[in-house]
């Protein structure tokens, strides 16, 4: 875990999605935001003329950028802040590297495979971009959000080594469900070339499943509400086969080099983890938006914020890069990635303070103590 260096080369991706930006500056404000940015990280924004400056974050979740107008987090920036909505983590994180974007939502594994998958391979001076924020579930005792799911025509109501050989199994490439499917099988014992695996979005793997396509979905419980109506069963969590993926705000080394992006960015990561802190304490601005956005029912948007939306920014530190490791060694022995990567060279700690110190201030282990007591 070390400071990335400010020699770089940036690297270039051809083949991006098209996207949509979304400008946000100067919102109305939510009176819920309950903003208390930290002290050194807004002071540091206020003495820079930061005018000029636009962030572009990028996800692949087009609920991303209503929830944070909702939640008031970005009002009064001195900067800019955009949004680039792709179809999946990879061209999200593939944006990072082309320059298209500054920062992004996306999960450790995606990085794992993109460093194994780089040519010339990447180094500390070379990687396009780090983790510099990562998230957790709330508590251990709180449901994982992510696991896998059989369709309502499979038959399947265990997960066991011969329910699964020759099925077929659906995850979106590159992201946490994609991990959490190696992950199940490792722990069932059955190899990666044992299932017929389908590379589906999130939608069109959760349409598949309702319509029998596949037999099997590893994802968000929340995306297969329906299936498991027709008759599908939720069998293992996440958490019930391995360390799953460590989410996080992913950023491109090019911005942080960039002296007034990098304090823009030290500001918009405490602002980020108020974000966290938002959804975690305003469940019904959270499911309403969810409703509006998703079309979904007010049950499944329940689901979709107990299981998705509840998560604790953290600092960089050992027990991150130890869990990294045993992602990238995982996928190297199942044949996903063509080299075990190290850990260390994907994160930078430089807003570790800032991260620690937002955490502190807004009281984050009662508000999960609160929110866990209320919705177990």
């Amino acid at each position: 875990m070390k400071h990335i260096g400010t020699a770089r080369r940036r690297a270039s991706i051809a083949g991006l999605a098209t996207v949509a930006l979304v400008a946000i500056a100067g919102c109305t404000s939510s009176p819920d935001s309950g903003s208390t940015r930290a002290a050194d990280s807004t002071a540091a924004a206020d003495a820079l003329d930061l005018s000029t400056v636009t962030l572009t974050l990028g996800q692949n979740d087009g609920t991303v950028p209503p929830l944070f107008l909702a939640s008031g987090i970005l009002d009064d920036l001195p900067y800019k802040v955009e949004f680039a909505t792709f179809p999946d983590q990879v061209q999200s994180a593939a944006a990072l590297v082309s320059g298209e974007t500054d920062a992004s939502i996306t999960a450790q594994y995606t990085v794992v495979q993109a460093v194994a998958a780089s040519t010339p391979e990447w180094t500390e001076e070379t990687i396009p971009y780090v983790t510099a924020v990562s998230t957790d579930r709330i508590h251990p005792d709180v449901a994982d959000w992510v696991g896998t799911v059989s369709s309502p025509a499979s038959g399947i109501t265990e997960l066991t080594p011969e329910a699964v050989r020759g099925k077929k199994w659906t995850t979106t490439p590159g992201a946490t469900n994609f991990l959490t499917m190696l992950q199940t099988l490792d722990y069932l014992g059955v190899g990666y070339d044992e299932i017929e695996w389908v590379s589906l979005s999130n939608a069109d793997g959760a349409l598949a499943l309702l319509n029998n396509q596949v037999d099997l979905a590893s994802g968000g419980f929340s995306n297969y509400t329906e299936s498991v109506a027709a008759g599908g069963h939720n069998l293992l969590s996440g958490a019930d086969v391995g360390p799953g993926s460590p989410g996080g705000l992913i950023v491109a080394t090019a911005a942080l080099d960039d002296p007034l992006k990098a304090a823009a960015l030290e500001d918009f990561v405490a602002r980020f983890v108020e974000y966290y802190h938002w959804k975690l304490t305003n469940p019904e601005a959270v499911q309403k938006v969810l409703i509006e956005e998703t079309k979904s029912t007010p049950e499944a948007a329940e689901l979709s914020w107990r299981l998705f939306h509840r998560g604790l920014p953290k600092p960089i530190d050992d027990d991150l890069l130890a869990v990294t490791e045993s992602i990238s060694a995982l996928a190297f022995k199942a044949g996903a990635i063509q080299r075990d990567v190290p850990a260390a060279l994907q994160f930078d700690d430089r807003f570790n303070s800032v991260v620690a110190a937002t955490v502190a201030e807004l009281k984050f282990d009662e508000a999960i103590a609160a929110s866990v007591a209320e919705y177990p």
